[in-house]
């Protein structure tokens, strides 16, 4: 788990992003945006929103 005192580190962003993405293809923005708003970690999980739509490229 990430803590707001934390640094985020890229590479467990890039990886959370990317298993969303093999996992739930185009759905997998609309997922990362469930995640954001219920998160106890809501830096990452913004973060993860943010590589999500890269990636997707939206």
């Amino acid at each position: 788990m990430v803590g707001a005192d934390q640094e985020l580190d890229p590479i467990k962003i890039s990886l959370a992003a990317r298993l969303l993405v093999e996992e739930y293809g185009e759905e997998a923005f609309e997922r990362a945006a469930a995640l954001e708003s219920g998160s106890a970690a809501p830096h990452f999980a913004k973060a993860v929103l943010k590589e999500v739509k890269r990636l997707l490229k939206r």
